[in-house]
């Protein structure tokens, strides 16, 4: 099955970081080592405010659960106008004595200490993990730019 989130947040500080690296050149990469978390917590509702210590703290824990890394490539075009980086990870439930189920309802890239981006499934769609062998395939789409054709 294929889910989508229709409303991507960026935090804050990671914007105002990209907005500054217009007028300066940075001194390394702006997301390094990237890391992909799922969050458990039906009511996370991520805004551009939204504490990292929020997301760590409702982390999934279905039996084989670990933060993913991502490998961005970019720039690619992800839509008719728009551009942006793209990378996917996988999560996977593995075997386990007792099997720890758990509901996945969204997710968010972390980064040097902090928070990059975050969505939520769109409801009705979450992604349950009831079984070893249960995954989710995630495309992650960071729009750097949209622009508007002439």
């Amino acid at each position: 099955m294929e889910y989508q989130i229709v409303d991507l947040v960026y935090n804050k500080t990671f914007l105002d970081a990209v907005l500054a690296a217009e007028l300066t050149v940075p001194g390394g990469a702006l997301i390094p080592t990237p890391t992909v978390m799922l969050f458990n917590l039906a009511t996370l509702n991520p805004a551009p405010d939204t504490l990292i210590a929020t997301f760590t703290a409702n982390k999934c824990t279905f039996s084989g659960y670990a933060d993913q890394a991502l490998t961005l490539a970019g720039p690619r075009n992800t839509g008719p106008q728009s551009l942006g980086n793209i990378g996917n990870v996988i999560f996977s439930a593995t075997a386990a004595t007792p099997f720890v189920p758990d509901t996945a309802y969204g997710w968010a890239i972390l980064s040097g200490g902090d928070w990059i981006a975050a969505g939520k499934f769109d409801a009705p769609f979450v992604v349950p993990f009831q079984a070893a062998g249960d995954f989710l395939s995630l495309l992650v789409q960071l729009f750097l730019q949209e622009y508007q054709q002439a």
